[in-house]
């Protein structure tokens, strides 16, 4: 199993001598940048017959090391980060990295790294950190970056590898969940978990820092919103992953909400929800603790009646102000939510993949 660790770091001395190395990165950033925009004038005079790949790029790079004050596999790391940036957007060439234009980032492998105690080395450099927890006692570092945030703050992050969970302690329970927006998370059992709405709390303070035009402050709410938020559903998604050694939930993404809303109503609190951290939280926290997680298609779950299976509910964006509702065929009295988490349930158990994924205890979609 893989998992990443995030500490702050701790003194201004630290923050000097990440600045610097993180100019480094940028210089390399550029450096690779220049070369790619170039190969692709060439290309488009047809002076080269193909573009520039990785493997051209990592050779070209051979030996910078002795030129710029980084780890070798770190400028490797950064050139990887291009290409696949690259690739991804396809795109000849992307945009040069400043100071003023890119948060800090300095990545790096495991033969460079190491932690002891409260501190971190890299380039024979120490760093303290906020040490709250300690790596499992058999993780195998395999790479990481030191990262700054919009607020000058430097974070470590570490990822490594560590043994397979154990088995669950709730061997036989299952949950469907359903994603929403007032109730961001309704359970099949009937459980509702209530949001946090960090945005309409600081929205007034947000507002008039904004009008006053005080950056660093609109920075601090900003980061304030972001924090409440995901401590909120780190500890909801901990405690619905040790209670359910199997969760259902359904594949809603906001973006599609969002497209469907032509008034715009809903966009805010689609937004503010955080339905992809959830899926991501509930992922690795169900893998940790030795359970499952599957994300399935939740068409018409809410149309669906979870006695009868006729579609009789409430369809589309216009029908989301019909929070209950009774079925036309059983009569059945249907609260929505809950309803379509029961569909979704029901949907998991039936689903073929489900049986496969758990023989090999692994995390799923």
């Amino acid at each position: 199993m893989i998992l990443t660790y995030k500490y702050r770091i701790k003194d201004s001395a630290s923050k000097r001598e990440l600045s610097r190395l993180a100019g480094n990165v940028n210089f390399v950033w550029n450096y690779v940048n220049s070369l790619s925009k170039r190969d692709f004038l060439a290309w488009k005079r047809s002076e080269r017959k193909k573009k520039l790949s990785a493997i051209d790029i990592k050779y070209l790079l051979i030996g910078s090391y002795k030129q710029v004050n980084l780890p070798a596999q770190s400028i490797q790391a950064v050139a990887e980060c291009y290409v696949s940036n690259r690739d991804t957007f396809k795109k000849p060439y992307l945009s040069w990295r400043s100071r003023k234009r890119s948060l800090g980032w300095i990545p790096f492998k495991h033969q460079d790294f190491k932690i002891k105690e409260d501190k971190v080395f890299l380039l024979k450099k120490q760093f303290k950190i906020y040490k709250d927890r300690s790596l499992p006692a058999d993780a195998a570092i395999k790479c990481g970056s030191f990262n700054c945030d919009n607020l000058g703050r430097w974070f470590v992050s570490i990822t490594f590898e560590t043994a397979e969970a154990k088995k669950h302690v709730n061997a036989i329970s299952a949950v469907g969940i359903d994603l929403g927006i007032k109730e961001v998370m309704t359970l099949s059992n009937e459980d509702k978990i209530n949001r946090v709405n960090a945005t309409n709390t600081y929205q007034d303070r947000l507002a008039t820092a904004q009008r006053a035009k005080k950056k660093r402050q609109i920075k601090k709410i900003l980061n304030k919103i972001k924090n409440t938020r995901k401590d909120f559903y780190h500890k909801a998604t901990t405690k619905i992953a040790k209670q359910f050694e199997t969760i259902y939930i359904g594949d809603v993404k906001s973006q599609d909400i969002i497209d469907k809303d032509i008034n715009k109503n809903l966009t805010k609190g689609v937004y503010d929800a955080g339905w992809y951290m959830i899926k991501n939280l509930l992922e690795y926290k169900a893998k940790k603790l030795g359970g499952f997680f599957y994300e399935v298609k939740e068409n018409y779950t809410t149309q669906t009646c979870s006695y009868c299976f006729k579609k009789t509910g409430p369809k589309g964006i216009d029908g989301l102000a019909v929070r209950v509702w009774d079925c036309e065929y059983c009569y059945a009295k249907h609260d929505r939510d809950i309803n379509s988490a029961r569909n979704i349930l029901r949907i998991g158990h039936d689903t073929p993949f489900a049986g496969d994924l758990r023989s090999n205890n692994r995390v799923g979609k």
